[in-house]
């Protein structure tokens, strides 16, 4: 073989395969399945993936390669949460769940209720209905307050379950 025909390694330089960079982590999440929560751990770590509001992809596969610790299968546990949403999601509409929020809105309502018939009962009615009675007169008549009180509260409880 001559020397002319000896093959050269080229001089030109391919370009470097690059990775894409996202404006958001939710963008980054939803694009590579990377949890935010991952993406925030390296920010706080040091990871120079995150500049000028950017995620660099390459940079932050590195960091989270770099740290050693046990590998995950994200794919898989993408998949066991999207399957205890869709739980969730079975159990609020069989009512087997509610939303706090709900809870908070009838413990509300309840709460009001409440107020308002002690207030007729205890401070309207008693006083009123005890005024010429002797103490047990007016203890009987005390105990078919709470017994009517008590009743009135498990029929709005009744209510309230179906809601």
């Amino acid at each position: 073989m001559r020397k002319h025909d000896q093959i050269k390694p080229s001089t030109s330089k391919q370009p470097e395969a690059r990775l894409p960079i996202f404006d958001t982590m939710q963008q980054c999440s939803s694009v590579t399945g990377i949890p935010i929560a991952i993406q925030k751990e390296a920010k706080r770590g040091g990871s120079d993936a995150f500049k000028h509001g950017r995620i660099d992809l390459q940079k932050l596969l590195r960091w989270i390669f770099s740290q050693g610790k046990s590998t995950v299968d994200w794919g898989d546990e993408f998949k066991k949460w999207r399957s205890k949403l869709e739980e969730i999601k079975h159990d609020r509409e069989i009512g087997k769940l509610v939303l706090k929020s709900e809870t908070h809105a009838i413990g509300l309502r309840f709460a009001k209720w409440q107020a308002d018939y002690l207030t007729q009962k205890l401070v309207k009615e008693y006083p009123c209905a005890v005024a010429g009675l002797d103490i047990p007169g007016a203890t009987a008549y005390g105990r078919r307050v709470v017994v009517a009180i008590c009743e009135s509260t498990q029929q709005m409880i009744a209510e309230t379950e179906k809601l």
